[in-house]
This record gives C-alpha cells, sequence and structure tokens, in this order.
C-alpha cells in the first residue's frame, strides 16, 4: 500500500489492513494535505471533508484541509464519501433551470423558473422552445402519447403546441415538482407560498395524485416547501423532499396510489454550507440522488436513508437531477449559477455514475 505523502505543515496518519479491510485514520490534518489510497477504500473512507477522485486507475486520490476537519468525527464510524466527478456543461445562460427530463431519444427536457419557458435539448446540442415564457414549471414527466406534462399554475399535458390541463385549484398557486408511477399517474406537491421567501410562517402544502383530468386525490398534506418527489423500485415507497425543513420524507404506496406510515426517510445537511433538499432521483438500487441547492452538491441516500455519497457540483444553486443515456448512467444535473464561470448562469451539466438511474415511466393520464 502506498503510504500518505506529508503536506505542508505535517500530516500523520495511516494505513492498515486485515481480512481485506482497510482502516484510515488521521491524527493531524494540514490544508492541501495529499493521500493516496487503492480504490477498494472509495466506499468505507468518506467521512466529511474528504474527496475522492474518480480516475480509470488502481488508485484514488484523496484530499482534505484543515477548514472541512474542524470537528473530524470518528473515521470508523462509516461515513459517505465526496466524490469529485468530472462534468461537461452541456447548457448554459438560463435563469434557474429546473425539471430536468431525457427521453427515448436522448433529448433532454428542462424549465427555466425564473425567466420561463420549457426547452429540448437534441442529442446534437441544439435547443428548441416547447412551452413559451411558462414560469414557475419545477416537473416534468414524458407522457405516452407524446408530448410532456408539466407543472406550474397547474399541471397540464402539453403536445404539438395545445394544452389540456389535468389538474388546477383555485386556492392553489402553483405546483413544484412531479413524478409518475407504473400505472402513468401524476404525483405532484402544492406550492402555497413563496418558495424564495425566508420571512413569515409558510402556509402547508399537500401531495396530490392525479389519476384522470380534473381528478386527484390528496394523499397527506403538512409540506412546508414541496420539491423533489420519486418513488423506489417496486413502487412501494414514495419520497419527496421538503426544503424548508431539509428533509425527505417517504411513505408507504398500496396498490390504489394511497399513502401511509409517513415517516422521515433522510435529514439533508449542506455540508458546512446552507443547504436544502430540492429535485431528486432515484436509482436501480434504491438510492436517492438529491440536489442540495445553495451546498454546490449532490447527495446519494442509501435505501435506509444513510448518507452514502456528496458529488461535488460546479454550481452553488443545485437545483435538480436526472438520469438518462442508453444505459442510464449519464447523470444530469442542472443548476441557477457556475462557479467556475459566473457570468455563465443556469447550466445543465452531465457526468457518468457507476450506478444506473431507474427509468422514470411515462404518464399515461
Amino acid at each position: 500500500m502506498q503510504e500518505a505523502e506529508e503536506a505542508d505543515g505535517g500530516a500523520e496518519e495511516g494505513l492498515a489492513e486485515e481480512s481485506g479491510e482497510a482502516e484510515f485514520w488521521i491524527d493531524h490534518v494540514s490544508r492541501d494535505a495529499h493521500f493516496a489510497v487503492p480504490f477498494f477504500l472509495r466506499k468505507w473512507a468518506g467521512f466529511s471533508g474528504v474527496i475522492v477522485n474518480l480516475e480509470p486507475d488502481s488508485t484514488r486520490s484523496l484530499s482534505a484541509s484543515a477548514e472541512s476537519f474542524e470537528n473530524l468525527p470518528d473515521p470508523k464510524a462509516g461515513f459517505p464519501y465526496v466524490l469529485e466527478m468530472e462534468f461537461e456543461s452541456l447548457v448554459r445562460g438560463y435563469g434557474l433551470i429546473e425539471g430536468p427530463r431525457v427521453d427515448p431519444d436522448g433529448a433532454l427536457y428542462f424549465s427555466d423558473v425564473l425567466r420561463g419557458g420549457v426547452y429540448r435539448r437534441a442529442p446534437n446540442g441544439t435547443i428548441e422552445t416547447i412551452v413559451p415564457r411558462r414560469r414557475g414549471v419545477g416537473g416534468i414527466a414524458l407522457h405516452a402519447d407524446g408530448g410532456i406534462v408539466i407543472s406550474g399554475r397547474n399541471i397540464c399535458h402539453v403536445r404539438g403546441g395545445e394544452t389540456r390541463v389535468l389538474f388546477e385549484r383555485d386556492d392553489i398557486p402553483g405546483f413544484n415538482d412531479l413524478y409518475t408511477d407504473e400505472q402513468g399517474r401524476v404525483y405532484t406537491g402544492s406550492m402555497m407560498s413563496d418558495p424564495f421567501s425566508t420571512k413569515g410562517e409558510r402556509a402547508m402544502g399537500e401531495c396530490f395524485r392525479i389519476d384522470a383530468p380534473g381528478r386527484a386525490e390528496v394523499l397527506y398534506g403538512d409540506v412546508s416547501l414541496t420539491n423533489g418527489i420519486g418513488i423506489l423500485p417496486g413502487g412501494r415507497t414514495l419520497v419527496h423532499a421538503d426544503t424548508a425543513r431539509q428533509q425527505i420524507i417517504a411513505h408507504d404506496l398500496d396498490d390504489t396510489g394511497r399513502a401511509s406510515a409517513r415517516r422521515v426517510f433522510a435529514s439533508v445537511v449542506g455540508g458546512g454550507r446552507v443547504g436544502g433538499p430540492d429535485g431528486l432521483a432515484v436509482d436501480a438500487e434504491g438510492g436517492v440522488w438529491v440536489a442540495v441547492y445553495g451546498a454546490g452538491a449532490v447527495h446519494r441516500y442509501a435505501p435506509d436513508g444513510s448518507l452514502d455519497r456528496i458529488v461535488a457540483v460546479p454550481a452553488r444553486a443545485v437545483t435538480s437531477l436526472c438520469f438518462g443515456g442508453e444505459d442510464f448512467r449519464d447523470l444530469y444535473v442542472v443548476s441557477a449559477d457556475n462557479t467556475d464561470e459566473p457570468d455563465a448562469e443556469g447550466c445543465v451539466f452531465r457526468t457518468r455514475s457507476d450506478i444506473a438511474g431507474l427509468p422514470a415511466p411515462f404518464a399515461r393520464v
């Protein structure tokens, strides 16, 4: 095994191997200390602040700074690792991008919440406007009959320039993210307060299941700031981000789509920054990937709700994500900014995941 190099100011560390498992500990870390460890450590040696670079070789380099390790936890307790992945920028120059969804042809749909519009990026990079000017679209689903289902002031199906309203209510200002189950029903959350306001108490929203045009059922309430929604493999667990409470809540789903057994699936913290869970996506293993707005990261939570990994993103305002590609290992992450190039504003980034995403079902409402 390679021994870690000593950085300026000194860093003492040790690596040991027993029965095929490795232990990694740090007695003192100085700024810009660097370590090299075997690949099999990457899923273990992940306490807060460690960055693992995914390179196609037998070793992975870890880096840490003293600032990241001010309150160093016990590294033997099993902490998540931080992935420093290579992102390519596909789209730039928008406001607050949301609702990414990839169709079977590899085209990416996305919205601009603040400046308005829903767009489609073809695999060759050309971008066309699908829905002009519409603001507040936080969720997009593909429809089995063609076109897309989008949120905003209502939930509607847009196809060939025509709009068919699926659900709206006069007392609901708008709807945010949405998702579909295997039956094609649409799940969405109501937005009852200004999502950008930090003053005063928030009016609680609800989660709806839309079964047919004009027919929707309230599944549960008490959602402070509704955001990403997904369903775990098997179709029996609904996960739902509540940004203001920094939680992902979960419910059991029965055959009729009714929800029960509310619980906190995961508490989302910003890794030292102020952040909250925004859009989310589910992978084929039952992991939940969530954009942490304000924290410059995507978190993956294991099926048991434990924080499994943190993906550093070149944006502070990370808003949502989705999987795509023929093998569903293309990971698309969208934002309202770009920390590497501030003038780029809202961007769409793409990278590769070692875990495949779970394909989102088509809407059939």
